[in-house]
């Protein structure tokens, strides 16, 4: 969509009217079609190399702006010097004018589409219409502590907590609410349960264990999230 009325600007804005008999001539000739379609594929390579598509569901809003807003310019300055080289005018104020509208389309509609379905995500996930399988590492009384107070929160964050996961051998000594698994297990346990998230409380032998046991967690591929204490 944003390439198409792009397009449309552009044929007002370059003297096309002495190469084509009519918009609809221009817009179903040979390059503009070759463009509508390489253009998106292109634009949606972008946003893969972004990192947009990593987590679909718990985004920042700040962030979704950001990553938006750059990839939008990456893609202009791409498009500007592949494709509409040869419509540069002689006058310099017109060609950053034809670059700006290009970067306004490619940012304004896309950001508009992503901005309305993160909100109504948001929405969903706050309401508890979608929540996410998440497992928390530890069984200390500070796990126990975070279990309740995700699970009392007045805007949920989505996280399900379904279990919690032992981290040193022989460290839970007293019952929890919810199952309590062993760490040699969370792999199959991930994908029995269709884990979603890993929460990590700090290990109670200080900041390089914690460490430790993130790196033994990163070949889970899930989210993982750290609780920090006072200090950190």
């Amino acid at each position: 969509i944003a390439w198409l009325l792009f397009n449309l600007f552009r044929y007002r804005w370059v003297d096309n009217a002495s190469f084509f008999n009519s918009l609809t001539s221009f817009l179903t000739s040979e390059n503009v079609i070759v463009g509508q379609i390489i253009i998106p594929l292109l634009m949606l390579g972008l946003y893969y190399l972004s990192g947009y598509y990593n987590n679909v569901f718990l985004k920042s809003r700040l962030q979704e702006f950001v990553t938006t807003s750059t990839t939008a310019f990456i893609g202009m300055v791409v498009i500007f010097f592949t494709a509409l080289f040869n419509d540069v005018n002689a006058e310099r104020t017109l060609t950053y004018e034809l670059m700006f509208v290009l970067y306004l389309m490619l940012f304004v509609v896309v950001y508009f589409v992503r901005y309305s379905i993160t909100r109504v995500a948001t929405h969903k996930i706050h309401r508890r219409e979608w929540v996410f399988n998440t497992l928390i590492i530890g069984t200390s009384n500070t796990a126990e502590q975070m279990e309740k107070r995700l699970r009392e929160m007045k805007k949920s964050m989505g996280f399900n907590i379904i279990g919690y996961v032992e981290t040193t051998e022989g460290a839970f000594h007293r019952p929890l609410n919810l199952p309590v698994y062993s760490l040699n297990e969370i792999a199959d346990v991930c994908e029995r349960e269709n884990v979603k998230n890993i929460i990590v409380i700090q290990h109670r032998h200080g900041i390089k264990a914690t460490m430790s046991l993130v790196s033994n967690l990163l070949s889970l591929n899930l989210p993982i999230y750290i609780s920090p204490d006072l200090y950190q």
